[in-house]
């Protein structure tokens, strides 16, 4: 993908997600428009993010016309529509768009129908669209102010100045939009971790954004080359960010940023580089692991007690698997025997918890399930209001 097409993607950050939430109202700090809407965002998102505003942001209010404007100039300097007029030839030839398509003029159009509002990290300055909806702009504020957080610790302007690496500057977009998606989602959800407490889990986020991206009626009439470019850093870069939180709660991701899209899409590709060993089996049923399906196995039963009995047996069984990837792992001489990690989410959270009972010699156990499926793990369960990730470790054997 080009470096112009992946710049603009910080416009049109507002309208990947439509959720609302209701928030308490607090007295503005923030002069200007959006002045309460501003005030509360920017501690959820400094708590969130773990980091302050060096100097506090700034909003103003733009015309649909200077919208307008704005985007056509990212697309008519010299060296975007260089870029742009190589991205078409090239699309053209492997048959992904139409021949009759004109790519600079589609992407100003797409762009435009998806701008609530944006970052612009040359003037420093958020602007949201005159009239837009009260809590469209609301949520585009609170995704745009991430941005406006990031740039003050790693410069935006120069990122989207990278030139002939595009894999780089994609594997960037997708940190700085990712990162938006998941905490904009996050705060919108308590602080919460949105893939333990959103019903339908991670699964439904990634439904969410496509289904809003598929509302918009020039996107959705986008060849799917254009959507799958346009989505790619907001949905496999907040998945890339959600598994960096998780292995590395408290870090700051703009100190070790990924190089590759390969990193972004393979995060086991992005911290086996920074020392990390890592083995993910798939239960029986799934991906690559022969066997039924466990919710195939449970819809068999007649009533919830032998659901119940069913369930506790089909994890005896799978904890045999988790027991004999451990020996495997052990097996590895690049391995270190001491520092053996298990980490679960869902039913791999409960497989989490039965290797703590058991003790197979794990260093540290961390669980993101509430385990309220589990009759033989419920006094693991989470407390309500409590973190749902638990850890434990070997050298101070409680909950923590």
């Amino acid at each position: 993908m080009t470096v112009h097409l992946k710049r603009s993607l910080f416009m049109a950050g507002g309208a990947i997600l439509t959720l609302v939430s209701a928030c308490e109202s607090q007295k503005p700090k923030y002069e200007g428009p959006y002045a309460a809407e501003v005030s509360e965002a920017v501690p959820m998102i400094e708590k969130a993010v773990g980091l302050k505003y060096k100097t506090p942001p700034k909003v103003e209010t733009r015309s649909k016309e200077q919208v307008r404007e704005f985007v056509t100039k990212q697309f008519t300097d010299s060296l975007a529509m260089h870029d742009i007029s190589g991205q078409e030839a090239a699309y053209k030839r492997l048959g992904m768009i139409p021949d009759t398509l004109k790519l600079q003029q589609f992407l100003t159009s797409l762009l435009e129908e998806q701008i609530v509002g944006y970052y612009d990290p040359h003037t420093k300055v958020l602007y949201v669209v005159d009239g837009a909806p009260k809590d469209m702009a609301a949520i585009t504020i609170t995704h745009e102010l991430v941005h406006a957080l990031q740039d003050q610790y790693i410069s935006l302007d120069s990122v989207q100045k990278i030139r002939d690496d595009n894999d780089r500057l994609s594997a960037a977009q997708s940190v700085f939009e990712g990162q938006a998606v998941y905490e904009q989602i996050s705060i919108m959800l308590g602080g919460s971790n949105i893939a333990i407490n959103l019903p339908g889990g991670w699964d439904r986020i990634r439904e969410m954004i496509r289904e809003n991206q598929g509302s918009m009626p020039i996107f959705a009439a986008a060849p799917k080359v254009i959507q799958e470019t346009l989505i790619f850093p907001y949905l496999s870069g907040a998945e890339f960010y959600r598994n960096y939180k998780e292995r590395k709660p408290g870090s700051i991701i703009y100190n070790d940023m990924p190089v590759s899209t390969e990193q972004i899409i393979h995060p086991a590709a992005f911290f086996v580089t920074r020392g990390y060993v890592f083995f993910v089996p798939h239960r029986r049923g799934q991906g690559r692991s022969p066997g039924p399906y466990i919710m195939d196995q449970l819809k068999t039963a007649g009533s919830a007690a032998q659901r119940s009995l069913m369930l506790v047996r089909l994890h005896e069984a799978h904890f045999s698997d988790q027991l004999a990837a451990l020996t495997y792992l052990r097996g590895l001489p690049s391995v270190d025997q001491r520092r053996l990690t298990v980490m679960g989410f869902s039913f791999g959270g409960i497989q989490t918890m039965l290797a703590v009972e058991r003790g197979p010699g794990y260093r540290v156990a961390v669980n993101c399930s509430r385990l309220n499926s589990s009759p033989r793990s419920s006094r693991h369960a989470c407390a309500p209001g409590r973190s749902p990730c638990t850890s434990w470790s070997s050298s101070s054997p409680r909950r923590t």
